[in-house]
């Protein structure tokens, strides 16, 4: 009953120094996808009116 089951050699631990990512609950998961069309439709206006030689830029 000598023989080895497992070996580990090199083990160690890692710690991430700085902030934490934030928690995300599954209301918060949903709520992003369900806006996720709504908030690309807004960014995609915005940025079509931007480039638009009519906006008088």
């Amino acid at each position: 009953m000598s023989d080895v089951a497992i070996r580990c050699e090199g083990l160690a631990k890692r710690y991430e120094i700085g902030e934490r990512e934030a928690y995300k609950t599954i209301r918060d998961v949903i709520t992003d996808a369900v806006a996720a069309p709504f908030l690309r439709n807004i960014l995609t206006t915005e940025t079509a009116a931007r480039i638009s030689p009519q906006s008088g830029r």
